[in-house]
């Protein structure tokens, strides 16, 4: 069994922001508590209760990432993303 976690970033919506993304964790079932133990711990460290936001230049980022690599390294977790840039005309002649 596999375990998968999706986040998105932006609004898909015609009048959201430039950007729009998404990514994908996919975790089988026997490596699904090691994942977890390193958000809880980050979540602990940090003081996070709410929605965890992993944003390109703050510490905590680094860290699960950093952490998350280590567990990729031995193929116990996949992840793929995809960023989307918008560009919007009002030319359609």
């Amino acid at each position: 069994m596999h375990f998968v976690f999706v986040d998105e970033t932006g609004d898909p919506g015609s009048k959201g922001p430039p950007i729009f993304g998404y990514g994908v964790l996919e975790v089988e079932d026997q490596h699904y508590n090691q994942i977890r133990q390193i958000l809880a711990e980050e979540r602990r460290r940090y003081g996070v209760h709410g929605q965890f936001r992993l944003e390109p230049r703050n510490e905590i980022t680094r860290r699960v990432f950093s952490q998350l690599g280590e567990v990729a390294k031995y193929d116990r977790v996949r992840a793929s993303f995809c960023i989307l840039t918008r560009h919007i005309t009002t030319d359609v002649t």
